[in-house]
């Protein structure tokens, strides 16, 4: 019962509508300062040049991270539902990575905040992008040696595709996750894998981390409500730590194989 057009397609309506209303909303107060002050039509393109100017240049600098801050701002501010969405987002990466073996290291859930951790060191793009870090250390490691062990793919895959998975899973729709989508993409095209393998590796991906976030679903909604309330990452990890209690050790029969699989399944 998943949705995986829009899983591989998420499209952000609430920002793509904040940004077309912004765009008219630019262009009626140009349209009323020019009747106000008697503009000609040489200083109404004047002024529609330069808004244009600094969108282009924003684009061309920063990759549209000026845009992404002032959008993600207003829409934090006017829309509850859009702040809730990216808590769910993040909690859903959170909660993930934890199951994962990865631990988070940091979290932000607005472009402002991140710009304000991060300053401008990166460019704009990347220092207001919103999300989690975790401590993938040995994963860049290996990255930069040229070979990825089979867990480290599974792992970044299934972090990767969480905070979609989350939003599909408790929203019934996703809208962010485009610029994940995007990371994943670029380290299986680098990876060489063919369409066929890396269809394969997605979709196993896919059906591992809804089923992580359904079968988690209650600890999502808290680590995103504590979010919201500005948890610290220790706190959010000692909330994990209570919700899901670690699985009993794996007991082994004479032949070899778990005796107590059945228990360990039964396990939250």
């Amino acid at each position: 019962s998943i949705n995986t057009t829009a899983f591989i397609a998420p499209v952000d309506d609430t920002l793509d509508d904040i940004r077309l209303g912004g765009s008219l909303a630019a262009f009626s107060g140009i349209v009323a300062l020019g009747i106000a002050f008697h503009w000609g039509i040489a200083q109404a393109v004047f002024c529609v040049a330069g808004i244009f100017g600094l969108s282009a240049y924003d684009t061309l600098s920063n990759n549209a991270g000026g845009n992404l801050l002032i959008v993600d701002t207003i829409g934090r501010t006017i829309l509850p539902s859009y702040k809730r969405r990216v808590a769910v987002h993040e909690a859903g990466h959170f909660l993930v990575s934890y199951l994962m073996g990865v631990l988070p290291v940091e979290y932000t859930l607005s472009a402002l905040e991140s710009y304000q951790k991060r300053g401008n060191d990166k460019g704009l793009k990347s220092a207001v992008q919103a999300g989690t870090r975790f401590a993938d250390e040995v994963f860049k490691k290996e990255i930069a040696s040229g070979s990825i062990r089979a867990r480290s793919l599974d792992q970044f895959t299934c972090i990767s595709l969480a905070g979609i998975a989350s939003e599909l899973v408790l929203l019934e729709k996703a809208e962010g996750g485009r610029s994940d989508l995007v990371q994943l993409d670029a380290l299986l095209f680098a990876l060489r894998f063919s369409p066929q393998r890396a269809s394969f590796q997605v979709r196993w991906a896919v059906y591992n981390t809804v089923s992580l976030i359904r079968k988690h679903e209650k600890a999502v909604e808290e680590v995103a409500n504590a979010m919201e309330k500005g948890a610290s990452v220790q706190d959010l990890i000692e909330l994990l730590e209570e919700r899901i209690p670690p699985p009993p050790p794996e007991e082994y029969n004479e032949e070899g194989y778990v005796a107590n699989r059945a228990l360990y399944e039964q396990q939250p």
